[in-house]
């Protein structure tokens, strides 16, 4: 099929077509998230706006700062801003030194110096910017504030340099504003705390894998509920950054190198019923019923149970040690069986069930007709057990390290 009829990327009209309807999209405008980001930033540019009009005489330095100080978190991201802080301090020294620089050589060469010296900052910050290397930020604002200073003409000879650290402090002024403005507002309307964004992410992630192994269980399509775990555990992982230096006062400092951990095993665990779900798909992609010849034994059920309890015990424990932060939390009187927590006890007992005649040998059809493994049932059941293995011990290893740093 890929040599006679390989896949076709769709047309270009279609992609703008698909663009553009996707911009305007009524129930994307209105998402909660997409509202809170939109009102967030524009009060801050327009804050920024009114200063640049009526008190700082029509400069943009202060709506231009407040542009690249937009980003799309629910909460401040206070390493963000304090990053691009110091962007900006380096962008508005580094364009006043290189435009004294070009002025002290003179006035006349100045008018050569200056606009060479000024495309070649310009060539090496673009080269940073797109390199995606630790200076890209800085280099960003470099590029983008520093023609406030360079496109201009140097003073004429006699005229005091140090009279232009007036104009200089405006500048300077009016970025610090912006930082101001924008982390101000920022602050002000989010939708909550990072520490406890970032623990709603974990406890939806938790929820989506609880749901897809009960459709699992079910021989169903796991696809809708396993959607939401990767952006989930994504997000989680951008709101813990803002979490680590989040000011507490009060509350326990925040579990930064925990969480970090949780999300990776959970990761694991989302991996590990993907390929359940894949094996059970066989080599059309819709779930075989491979558990209704053994879905009456009691095994099974056992088997489902212990699994399904483990992972509700792992949800209530990680949930409940992120979100603690005052007082102690003995979160192991919520586990109902910590010897075996790492096993499934009827396991064995269901694979000597099934050894024993419960699935017999595949029909491999008629000679010469095409037969896949992936639709042979010892094969998916074999593959599921294997996991089954596999997930168990990464669902109580967050029990464990729940344990390990309670």
């Amino acid at each position: 099929m890929m040599i006679t009829n390989p896949p076709k990327a769709p047309g270009i009209g279609q992609v703008f077509a698909e663009n553009i309807k996707g911009t305007w999209d009524w129930k994307v405008l209105t998402d909660p998230v997409n509202m809170n980001f939109t009102v967030k930033h524009f009060n801050a540019i327009v804050l920024c706006w009114f200063y640049s009009v009526y008190v700082d005489g029509f400069s943009g330095a202060c709506v231009v700062t407040s542009v690249f100080l937009i980003n799309g978190n629910l909460c401040p991201d206070i390493q963000a801003l304090l990053n691009v802080m110091n962007a900006v301090i380096l962008a508005f020294l580094t364009g006043s030194m290189m435009f004294k620089f070009a002025c002290w050589t003179g006035t006349t060469p100045s008018l050569y110096v200056l606009p060479l010296i000024t495309a070649l900052m310009w060539c090496a910050g673009l080269y940073c910017l797109f390199s995606k290397s630790a200076l890209s930020l800085a280099a960003l604002f470099i590029v983008a504030l520093t023609p406030f200073k360079l496109v201009a003409t140097c003073p004429a000879a006699g005229v005091d340099m140090a009279a232009s650290a007036a104009g200089e402090m405006f500048v300077i002024k009016a970025n610090v504003l912006a930082i101001l403005f924008v982390s101000s507002v920022q602050y002000l309307l989010a939708k909550d705390r990072p520490s406890l964004m970032a623990v709603d992410s974990v406890d939806s992630a938790f929820k989506d894998l609880r749901k897809s192994f009960v459709l699992f269980w079910e021989s169903k399509h796991i696809d809708d509920p396993i959607s939401g775990v990767k952006p989930a555990l994504d997000s989680g992982a951008t709101y813990n950054a803002s979490a680590r230096i989040e000011p507490r006062t009060f509350r326990y400092a925040w579990k930064g190198d925990y969480y970090d951990e949780i999300v990776a095993q959970l990761r694991q665990i989302r991996l590990d019923i993907l390929i359940m779900s894949m094996a059970m798909g066989g080599s059309d992609g819709s779930p075989d019923s491979i558990f209704d010849k053994i879905s009456h034994v009691a095994e099974f059920a056992s088997v489902r149970d212990d699994l399904n309890q483990t992972l509700e015990d792992a949800h209530t424990l990680v949930v409940g040690l992120l979100a603690c932060e005052s007082s102690s939390y003995d979160g192991l009187k919520f586990v109902k069986d910590l010897d075996t927590i790492d096993k499934l006890d009827a396991l064995p007992a269901l694979i000597d069930h099934l050894a024993k005649g419960g699935i017999g040998w595949p029909d491999t059809g008629k000679p010469g007709e095409f037969y896949s493994l992936e639709d042979d049932e010892l094969c998916q059941m074999s593959t599921v057990f294997l996991v089954l293995q596999n997930a168990i011990q990464h669902i109580a290893g967050l029990i464990k390290t729940t344990v390990m740093n309670s």
